[in-house]
């Protein structure tokens, strides 16, 4: 938004803000809580407007020279590579640092939620400048053949976890690629992604009845992806099962997410074969998947909050619409915070002309 645009925004909330009196004791929801509200979507890779009453994640990345923060390979490596992407050894035996990574850092994603009696559904938008996926056969090839990897391409990854895992430092993660070909489930152990079994339904083990392993026709209908002028977005049903659905999935009650991107360039190289078959395979030593990619981790862990209906405009949750709630939207917009209330006019994004659009819902009410 232009300076001028922006004036006039503030402007026009300014006269609109003066016809009553602003009340500073806003009711505080906190802060690193995503308030999720109750509403069943359709799952068409489109960010229905109902995601926009809930609040949402604006998830956030800062570019960095520490290979222990990102995991990167390829023209995107920390370490010095040959021409294939390979990292390089020194005379001691280990990569060879170089301190700096040729990736611009400009990927960027939000993530938006909903819920009902018997699922969760999330939706994710990425802003991403190329398309980086890997072509229909080598994924076959990396589901069937190597049966590991095949999300080293453009992807995203939500990380899930609640009260009685954390005793187990247990989670489970989700996994979705960018062209809406292959969904499949994982748990994972002390949230260093070390793998300690699939995600098995039977045995009531996960959290989410999304199934593991590389049978990805059992998951179909549970998502859907679609591309944008400037990136791509997710759409996730995750039906909530056994143990869990008894025991957390009512109003009120919360659990943790961690979300990752993972992302490749438009002309991104082939990381070598994985399968354990003798010989050079179909492609002639190389696998399913890139070997130029970044994993984009937002290290914080947040709460996701599920709410039953709560009002459209109730930015402070406290059961009505006033002067508390345009104070609280200033905050959010003031605030330095990755978790942003409700979209107000609907644009995925939140500033200045949610605040006029919120006066004026005040007003016309």
């Amino acid at each position: 938004m232009s300076v001028k645009k922006f004036l006039s925004a503030f402007t026009a909330v300014l006269m609109i803000t003066a016809s009553f009196p602003l009340v500073l004791s806003a009711e505080e929801p906190e802060t690193d809580t995503v308030y999720i509200n109750k509403h069943t979507p359709i799952i068409d890779g489109n960010i229905d407007s109902e995601y926009y009453s809930s609040f949402h994640i604006e998830h956030r990345w800062l570019k960095s020279d520490d290979p222990s923060l990102f995991w990167a390979s390829g023209k995107f490596s920390f370490y010095e590579t040959d021409e294939k992407g390979f990292n390089i050894t020194g005379e001691d035996g280990s990569y060879i640092y170089k301190g700096y990574t040729d990736y611009k850092w400009d990927c960027k994603a939000s993530s938006y939620y909903l819920w009902d009696d018997d699922n969760l559904y999330v939706a994710v938008k990425v802003t991403d400048d190329d398309y980086g996926c890997v072509d229909a056969d080598r994924l076959q090839y990396a589901i069937t053949c190597e049966n590991t990897l095949q999300c080293q391409q453009d992807s995203i990854f939500l990380d899930f976890s609640f009260d009685t895992w954390k005793k187990e430092n247990k989670s489970q993660t989700i996994w979705a690629e960018r062209a809406g070909r292959a969904l499949t489930s994982l748990l994972y152990i002390d949230r260093l992604y070390n793998f300690v079994e699939l995600a098995d339904p039977e045995t009531e083990n996960i959290f989410f009845d999304i199934h593991s392993g590389w049978v990805f026709e059992d998951n179909d209908g549970y998502f859907a992806a679609s591309e944008t002028s400037d990136g791509y977005i997710i759409e996730m049903q995750l039906p909530v099962i056994g143990k869990a659905k008894s025991e957390i999935w009512k109003d009120g009650e919360e659990f943790d997410l961690q979300l990752s991107i993972m992302d490749s360039p438009e002309n991104a190289r082939y990381d070598k074969k994985h399968s354990l078959d003798d010989g050079e395979g179909p492609f002639h030593g190389e696998g399913g998947s890139f070997i130029d990619l970044i994993l984009l981790h937002d290290q914080t862990a947040y709460k996701l909050s599920l709410s039953n209906n709560f009002e459209k405009d109730d930015i402070n949750l406290d059961g009505e619409v006033n002067s508390k709630d345009l104070v609280r939207l200033m905050k959010y917009i003031a605030a330095d915070s990755s978790v942003k209330p409700q979209d107000i006019n609907g644009d995925g994004k939140l500033n200045s002309k949610d605040l006029v659009t919120f006066m004026k819902h005040v007003a016309e009410s």
